[in-house]
C-alpha cells in the first residue's frame, strides 16, 4: 500500500523500514497523517524488554517526531535524490582523481574507499570534504570504528533494560564505547563551534550543520546549551 516498504512484526508491534528516498517522501509528505494512523497495541512484551527507544514504531508520537525532521530536511535543504546524487558524484570524482595519481602503483584501496564513504557523510552533514590528514577526521575515524563495533545497541534493538544488563555483563565493551562516544562528541562540538563563528557573517544554509546552528541561535527553550 505504501510503496517500497518492509514490515516486521515482533511480539505484537509492527516495525516498518522505508528503503528509498521516494518512499520516505511518499510516507511523510504525500500520505501525511494517513501513514501514521495504523492501530497498535498498548502493551508489547518486546517493547517492555528492550525499552521505549525502539526505531520504526508506528505510534503517532514517534511518527510526528520523524515527520518534523523529514519535512525540515526535505523542505529546507531540498534534500531529494538530486542532492544526494550531487554529493556522491562529487566525492566519486575526487576518489577517481586520487586513484589516478597513483599511476597504476600499488596502494591501499580500502583506505581510499573509507575516506570516500566517510566524506559522503561529511558532505551531507557538514557540507564539505575533510582531508585524510585532518586531525578531527583522524579522531572521528579512530573513534567511530570501536564505537560501532562495541554497540549493536545502535540499531535500536539493545536498549532500555537489555542495554543496562549488557553494561553489567560486558563492562569492558561498554567502557570502550563510552570513551569513543566522548571523543566523537568532542569532535562534533569543535566543528559546531567553528561553524557557529563563521555563521555570524553568512546567511546561507546548505547542510544539516547550517540548520542546526540556525536552530541553536533561534532556540528559546532548554534544547541547546551555550556553554
Amino acid at each position: 500500500r505504501y510503496g517500497k516498504i518492509m514490515k516486521i512484526n515482533l511480539y505484537g508491534n509492527d516495525y516498518y523500514i522505508l528503503n528509498d528516498i521516494e518512499t520516505i517522501i511518499e510516507a511523510y509528505v504525500k500520505q501525511d497523517e494517513n501513514f501514521s494512523g495504523r492501530p497498535v497495541g498498548e502493551f508489547s512484551v518486546f517493547g517492555y524488554v528492550f525499552g521505549e527507544e525502539m526505531v520504526m514504531q508506528v505510534e503517532n508520537k514517534f511518527f510526528d517526531d520523524h515527520r518534523n525532521f523529514i519535512l525540515s530536511a526535505l523542505g529546507s535543504l531540498g534534500m531529494g535524490k538530486t542532492f544526494f546524487d550531487e554529493v556522491i558524484i562529487n566525492e566519486c570524482n575526487i576518489l577517481i582523481a586520487k586513484i589516478e595519481k597513483f599511476n597504476e602503483l600499488p596502494f591501499h584501496v580500502s583506505d581510499s574507499l573509507i575516506s570516500y564513504s566517510a566524506n559522503i557523510i561529511f558532505g551531507v552533514i557538514l557540507g564539505k570534504s575533510i582531508e585524510d590528514e585532518n586531525t578531527i577526521f583522524k579522531a572521528v575515524r579512530s573513534s567511530a570504528k570501536p564505537f560501532f563495533e562495541a554497540i549493536p545497541e545502535i540499531d535500536g534493538y539493545y536498549t532500555g533494560h537489555w542495554f543496562n544488563l549488557k553494561k553489567k555483563i560486558e563492562p569492558n565493551t561498554y567502557n570502550e564505547m563510552r570513551k569513543a562516544k566522548k571523543l566523537l562528541y568532542e569532535c562534533m562540538k569543535s566543528l559546531f563551534r567553528e561553524r557557529l563563528k563563521s555563521e555570524k557573517h553568512s546567511r546561507t544554509k546548505q547542510n544539516f550543520l547550517d540548520y542546526y546552528v540556525d536552530a541553536f541561535k533561534r532556540d528559546t527553550t532548554n534544547t541547546f546549551t551555550r556553554k
